[in-house]
């Protein structure tokens, strides 16, 4: 079958060609093809201009719905010879496109493509906003830092960002993977409503955005548009403890164990602290006043956007700032990176995903330093669903 013709962009041409013979508009389509309605027009119109490709499974049911109209615009065309034809059309505009990645049907988890050293996981081929939110660092911090002074000569926006390291991390990535797209980042005192409606990456903010037991009062439009992911997970401080150094992440439960939003049971997970083995209490191992910690606990989760069902919220949230970044470093690290995508295409195919996962702390002379986890170790997956 020829299908040079019609060159780059083919598939998506002829998509639009067949729509508009047989007379129906991009809202059509995409109810039709998805009866929960996540294909808006915006997204049959990103595939009709090649701006995005398809994925097999949308072909398929392409192939599925043309092919059973009928009247004068109907293809004449079995479903078969349709399929055939646009499938071959989209591995023509895939192979055009360099490193291009294979999206999966929700568009939320690309399996791997060719590896451009930036992976897939952070690859958003539909052209929306990407918005990077971290916390804003504690007033009582700040205000101890002279450069974070706006009125300081040397001033530095950087300082009242409590997850920077993670935030420089990740952009330049998602920047890099996405160069047609608008990336930027911020902290959660600055967002406005269309900061929300994009893809949104949450850095960090555990405590507060997931945080047992807070009232209404205190909510903020994070809080309000995270709590709709409907995630089975809390931050929570320990009764009595101290309230930087112990914080757990509790899931609920239903009473099998398995993990449930409105389950009324809970597990309850908490970050590992060197501890002295000869002491009858066991108490933490510190440096400086400070304890020595071993392994921190890191959220990390795809859902749908609840704002734009065309887009993804991804957490990336520690109990402590190394969690986050350890998250982070999990989809960006050179050497783990490759496996660690692998594992999330397997263990979670629809693309949604929530799991808790070990950040390892490695203990030198001259300080801590935080290790990417390797998602293949059981060890370092502790729960997910």
């Amino acid at each position: 079958m020829a299908v040079s013709p019609y060159g780059t962009g083919a598939l998506g041409r002829r998509l639009k060609e067949l729509r508009e013979r047989a007379g129906l508009t991009q809202r059509v389509i995409g109810e039709s093809l998805d009866a929960d309605r996540r294909l808006s027009p915006a997204q049959i119109s990103s595939w009709e201009s090649g701006r995005a490709v398809p994925a097999t499974g949308w072909v398929v049911r392409y192939a599925r719905f043309l092919s059973e109209l009928e009247g004068p615009g109907a293809p004449l065309l079995t479903e078969a010879e349709l399929e055939a034809e646009l499938t071959a059309l989209r591995e023509l505009d895939l192979g055009q496109q360099s490193g291009a990645a294979e999206p999966a049907e929700n568009g939320l988890s690309p399996t791997p493509g060719p590896d451009d050293g930036l992976g897939t996981f952070w690859r958003f081929p539909d052209g929306i906003p990407v918005r990077i939110i971290g916390t804003p660092m504690f007033d009582s911090v700040v205000s101890a830092l002279p450069y974070a002074d706006r009125w300081h000569p040397n001033y530095m926006e950087s300082l009242h960002n409590a997850d920077m390291d993670s935030t420089i991390e990740l952009f330049g990535h998602i920047r890099a993977a996405n160069p047609l797209s608008d990336v930027r980042f911020l902290t959660t005192d600055a967002i406005r409503s269309d900061d929300l409606t994009g893809h949104v990456v949450l850095l960090g903010g555990g405590d507060s955005l997931f945080g047992a037991g807070r009232r209404p009062a205190e909510e903020g439009p994070l809080s309000w548009f995270f709590r709709r992911l409907d995630l089975p997970v809390r931050f929570r401080q320990a009764e009595g403890g101290d309230p930087e150094f112990d914080t757990a992440i509790v899931v609920r439960t239903d009473a099998r164990g398995r993990p449930d939003p409105h389950g009324g049971h809970e597990q309850i997970y908490r970050p590992t602290f060197l501890r002295d083995q000869a002491s009858r209490t066991g108490a933490r191992l510190e440096i400086a006043g400070l304890p020595r910690l071993e392994y921190d606990l890191g959220l990390f989760a795809r859902q749908v956007n609840p704002m734009n069902l065309q887009a993804t919220v991804t957490v990336c949230a520690g109990v402590f700032n190394r969690g986050t970044y350890g998250v982070v470093r999990a989809i960006t690290d050179g050497t783990l990176r490759a496996g660690n995508e692998q594992y999330l295409a397997e263990a979670f195919p629809s693309g949604t995903f929530w799991m808790l996962m070990r950040v390892p702390v490695i203990q030198g002379s001259r300080g801590a330093d935080t290790i990417t986890p390797d998602l293949t170790r059981e060890f370092h997956t502790v729960v997910s669903s």
